[in-house]
């Protein structure tokens, strides 16, 4: 009953504080009580957790507007929202243009319009340091949870000898569950960086340990090279001036990994060293004839077969891949949304990344410069990880990576109020402390390149 009177208290505080209600999904996103000791009693009594974390976030919302507390959104709406509602609007179209909808199609539909509204409530919250922090904070907690429950998970439980069906719903598949992990380790990283306390430290360092154990008996192939481009990007893009502290602490990473690995983990991976070896591979074997009926697919179907239809219309290209997944997050949106869609989507990944470029270059006008550089770094290689761990399993229906998609936009308004607000301040004491931009971030784009020095 503890957990349930935590919950009710979290849901009550929301309708007063809304980032409460928002930190209260993402912890039960990731805790999945229906799947613990002290979530097992509670389960005849039909809680829809997530539900009603979700409600209590937009009833405080709600009452926040009323009584003008609502958060200061500047840009009040940034390129970044425009494209994911124009994202939004061609996934509807593509469900309503499908010849036979099934019912799964309804389910997916109804999953992302949910995701993508708590996306936009997620960007409209996180607008202040201390509400980011707070969600950071989650994160690392969360992912300690996970990795600590990954740990003591009996191996008669794997399945062939990897750790399955841990976390939520997205977390059911091993690759998914690796992914999501994959991408914390970096924001893990940042908050042991920005983290004054010394006995705190401790939390992000646990939970960094676990959470790379939990990746390394997932034993997945795509974490894994999420994992290697996401450390090229940190070694090749760390300023100058961060080296000395990003380079040795790589190199313990690495080390500390590599203690961490067994010969089950080295197996899987080398079956990517050579072209034999992977066509020897059933599941790399398979993803090439996923991928080549997938790319077939997309021409027939440019404008795309539906939401959710991709394993019900393989099968006529390849009778052999029905209900296959796409196995590929870019594959998968081409194929369902379609081209256009496909457009835009990587038009919101590269928009993330302009807008971290922007955080960066602003950060001498924020109230933590460094903190600020850390974030923005940090979720650069979280980013980075997230999108080269998908091109290998499907990612774009999952909660957790559009979250790291939205973490650009959260930045770049942190670091927009900030500066007004330094701005302000200067100009009632008679000498700016700052410049305010004429334009929103968006548009004022600088000509440095990104993260240099």
């Amino acid at each position: 009953m503890g957990f349930l009177g935590l919950f009710v208290t979290a849901c009550l505080a929301a309708a007063y504080y809304p980032i409460i209600g928002l930190a209260n999904y993402v912890a039960i996103y990731q805790m999945y009580p229906e799947s613990h000791w002290w979530g097992l009693p509670l389960l005849p009594l039909g809680i829809r957790y997530s539900l009603w974390a979700g409600v209590s976030m937009l009833v405080g919302m709600a009452m926040c507007v009323v009584t003008g507390r609502f958060p200061e959104n500047r840009p009040c709406l940034t390129f970044w929202e425009v494209l994911v509602a124009v994202l939004v609007l061609l996934t509807v179209i593509s469900f309503f243009t499908t010849s036979d909808v099934v019912p799964v199609q309804t389910m997916m539909l109804d999953k992302f319009l949910k995701m993508i509204l708590f996306v936009f409530c997620f960007v409209r919250l996180l607008t202040n340091r201390r509400s980011f922090m707070a969600v950071m904070w989650v994160f690392v907690v969360g992912s300690l949870l996970l990795g600590h429950e990954a740990y003591n998970t009996p191996s008669q439980e794997f399945v062939t000898g990897r750790l399955q069906s841990i976390g939520g719903t997205d977390f059911r598949a091993s690759s998914g569950f690796a992914a999501h992990m994959a991408a914390m380790l970096p924001l893990i990283g940042a908050a042991f960086l920005v983290t004054r306390t010394w006995w705190l430290r401790a939390i992000p360092l646990l939970a960094g340990v676990f959470t790379f154990n939990a990746i390394v008996l997932c034993r997945t192939r795509s974490a894994f090279i999420g994992l290697i481009a996401g450390i090229l990007t940190a070694a090749l893009m760390v300023p100058r001036s961060w080296r000395w502290k990003i380079y040795p602490g790589l190199v313990v990473a690495v080390i500390g990994g590599y203690l961490l690995i067994d010969p089950h983990f080295v197996e899987r991976m080398e079956t990517m060293k050579t072209p034999e070896s992977r066509q020897a591979d059933a599941a790399i074997s398979l993803r090439y004839q996923i991928w080549e009926a997938g790319l077939a697919m997309v021409a027939d179907e440019p404008l795309g077969v539906g939401i959710g239809a991709f394993g019900f219309r393989i099968a006529e290209w390849n009778p052999a891949l029905h209900r296959r997944a796409a196995h590929n997050t870019l594959l998968l949106c081409a194929a369902e949304i379609g081209v256009p869609g496909l457009t835009v989507y990587v038009l919101i990944i590269l928009v993330s990344l302009l807008q971290l470029h922007m955080v960066y270059w602003r950060a001498d006008q924020t109230d933590d410069p460094k903190g600020t550089r850390i974030w923005a770094f940090a979720v650069l290689v979280s980013l980075v990880i997230y999108v080269a761990a998908g091109q290998f399993t499907e990612r774009f229906y999952t909660e957790s990576m559009w979250w790291v998609l939205a973490l650009p936009t959260c930045l770049q308004r942190i670091t927009v109020r900030e500066m007004y607000a330094r701005a302000l301040a200067g100009e009632v004491e008679g000498e700016p402390l700052c410049d305010a931009p004429a334009t929103p971030l968006d548009d004022d784009l600088p000509a440095t390149p990104v993260f240099a020095d």
